[in-house]
């Protein structure tokens, strides 16, 4: 192909025209093409490319991060490299290498005669190319995506914030939010439709029925007069109903089931043990039309980013405190759409990753794509993929990706947030995502914008504005839906059962000698509604101010002795406790000693029977199949024995 031929092919070349917001001079003609822009600004002092950068950004936002990812640079540092001409000497290769490979040889043996601005049309023209493979299968697969434009405070990071009437910690109510509709098939560099638009309100959470044809989100309509509802619009005829709407509860993060719709609330009336301004969230299900509304969760702060696998179950961030610092525990939890079988999935005895949030299940894999934050952080970081099948904690099994790199250990509260900053993927497979990306790859950016992104970092960008972030992209097209699975829970019934296998089986007791523990003591939770005073706790894992004190310097919450259960011979353990209630355990030796005290809690639907293998045992053991019964098996769950008395609460 001759440099005749290549500019020819330019000639095709349209331009995403926007409106430009003015800085100073208008330096940036959206009429020209990107090379002409370039050079326009190249010609100029360094003053004056800094001043119109953001001018530029604005009138060619896929054009310029071609340039960002391409070099490694921001626009304004590629404007004032030294030799713009060997940069795109070097990029251009690339870019032929992987866009249009026969073309690649007569480039590299032409390179030398073209100028700068011939060098700009050639790049460009690659990346068009390039852009087009790319996006090939995501076009002919996922032709239309919906998405969000809100405000940071609509996705606040480990509860929903400001959810009740009025604002969140004095931060005003900051209005003017999105839903949108991104079609790919219109247009080389796509259209951006807007189904939703609202001045006044803040709308987030959006989630795309199986069929296609529906869209579940949340919407707060007034800063004072309203509270976070579900709804539901029919994309057809864009006709919306309400979904929920009992006043002074907030329902946030809903998600389609195969049998209705899970979400967060603060029904549960719990605070925040450590900031009395942030109320609770737990996970409840209803009815497609809002009725039947069940309780799920019953834990002490808040349960976050629920998301259905294709197994059917229902994985979710977890944030809890129960006798150990406040800043790490905040892991991957897993259970069935009925409520039974919550247990943790990934993280919960780990430091590293420091929250793992916005996590979904790779199709046609066993793998997880989440983020990696922090603990006072935004609701962003590192982006990450997660293969249970090698470990469930400390970062065994987790690789960086986009790009893919090994992990860096580390105790940091404010973790991934010194990076390029990512949110809420969309897998498409193990290699390929959508996702919320800090737009142009400027770091620490929350400026996000919507990109099509691969593992290995190369990405393009699909939708971006110029004052709202873009988040939360969803293809808009019929998917298969979850395994359906059939609930466990028994009505009616008030109590569940625990099976210990053998409790010296795991990290829990390791070391501790067969026939040492003789009992489990049974503790349960009791959570406080709202703020009683002020305490203070520190240790290894964080300084914290506990607003829900029952001690000085001690425990998040009230804890109920509900009495003590035999372990057999054998390390078998049966019992029965109450449901829906809260509860952890201590290992209990002849003298009545606690050996070990459990970090965490569990909780039973009623009539469920949960069993374990041992004391924190690892997920992907199983039991021994041929050998006797245990002990426990034998005899059957057995009633706890009184600790001094009736259950009640313990000074």
């Amino acid at each position: 192909m001759s440099k005749k031929s290549v500019l020819l092919l330019l000639g095709a070349v349209g331009m995403l025209l926007v409106s430009v917001p003015v800085c100073g001079a208008v330096a940036i003609d959206p009429d020209k093409t990107f090379a002409d822009n370039v050079m326009a600004l190249l010609s100029r002092p360094a003053a004056d490319q800094q001043q119109h950068c953001r001018q530029l950004l604005a009138a060619f936002p896929i054009q310029s991060d071609w340039v960002c990812q391409d070099t490694g640079m921001d626009m304004s540092d590629f404007l004032n490299t030294a030799h713009p001409q060997k940069v795109l000497q070097s990029i251009i290769a690339r870019n032929l290498t992987e866009g249009d490979p026969a073309q690649y040889t007569i480039y590299n043996l032409k390179s030398k005669i073209y100028n700068l601005k011939s060098l700009l049309d050639i790049y460009v023209a690659a990346c068009r190319r390039r852009r087009a493979i790319r996006l090939e299968k995501l076009r002919a697969t996922y032709p239309k995506i919906v998405f969000l434009k809100n405000t940071e405070h609509g996705n606040a990071p480990r509860a929903p914030m400001s959810i009740s009437t009025g604002p969140y910690k004095g931060k005003p109510f900051d209005p003017g939010s999105s839903i949108c509709l991104l079609d790919l098939s219109a247009d080389p560099f796509g259209k951006v439709e807007t189904l939703l638009h609202d001045a006044n309100g803040m709308i987030r959470d959006v989630d795309v029925s199986f069929d296609g044809r529906r869209l579940l989100f949340v919407w707060k309509k007034s800063a004072m007069g309203d509270d976070y509802h579900l709804y539901e619009m029919t994309v057809k005829d864009r006709s919306i109903r309400q979904i929920t709407s009992e006043p002074g509860v907030a329902d946030v993060q809903g998600r389609y089931m195969p049998d209705g719709i899970v979400y967060h609330s603060t029904r549960c009336i719990n605070v925040v043990v450590c900031n009395e301004t942030i109320d609770a969230v737990n996970m409840y299900s209803c009815d497609s039309d809002g009725k039947n509304i069940k309780r799920l969760t019953y834990d002490q702060v808040s349960t976050q980013y629920p998301s259905v696998l294709d197994d059917g179950r229902i994985i979710y961030t977890r944030w809890e405190y129960n006798d150990r610092g406040q800043i790490y525990p905040q892991g991957l939890f897993v259970m069935n759409p009925d409520g039974t079988g919550q247990s943790a999935l990934y993280g919960n005895n780990s430091y590293y990753p420091t929250s793992i949030i916005q996590a979904r299940g790779v199709p046609n894999s066993n793998k997880l794509i989440a983020v990696l934050s922090g603990h006072h952080a935004p609701p962003c970081g590192r982006l990450a993929l997660i293969d249970l099948n090698q470990g469930q904690d400390e970062g065994k099994g987790i690789a960086l990706i986009a790009p893919t790199r090994p992990i860096k250990y580390e105790r940091v509260d404010k973790a991934g947030q010194n990076d390029v900053l990512f949110q809420y993927p969309w897998p498409i497979n193990e290699n390929e995502y959508l996702v919320g990306f800090s737009l142009w790859g400027q770091k620490r950016s929350r400026k996000f914008g919507i990109y099509y992104m691969q593992s290995n970092g190369a990405r393009e960008l699909l939708a971006w504005d110029s004052i709202s972030p873009c988040r939360q992209p969803i293809p808009l097209t019929p998917r298969k839906a979850p395994k359906r699975r059939p609930s466990l829970v028994t009505p009616g019934a008030e109590t569940g059962v625990f099976y210990v296998d053998n409790i010296y089986t795991g990290r829990g007791l390791k070391g501790i000698e067969k026939g040492t523990v003789k009992w489990l003591r049974v503790i349960a939770l009791d959570f406080r509604a709202a703020a009683v005073g002020i305490s203070y706790n520190n240790g290894p894992a964080g300084n914290a101010r506990v607003d829900t004190p029952v001690s000085i310097g001690g425990s998040w919450d009230t804890k109920i002795v509900l009495g003590d259960a035999p372990v057999y011979e054998d390390g078998s353990a049966s019992f029965i406790v109450p449901a829906r209630v809260p509860v952890y355990f201590q290992a209990i030796d002849k003298k009545g000693r606690a050996i070990q005290s459990m970090r965490s809690w569990s909780t039973l639907q009623p009539g469920e029977t949960f069993s374990c293998i041992g004391c924190h045992e690892t997920r992907n053991r199983a039991p021994r199949t041929a050998r006797p019964s245990t002990i426990a098996q034998a005899k059957g769950p057995t009633r706890l024995i009184p600790f001094y008395g009736p259950a009640r609460g313990f000074s």
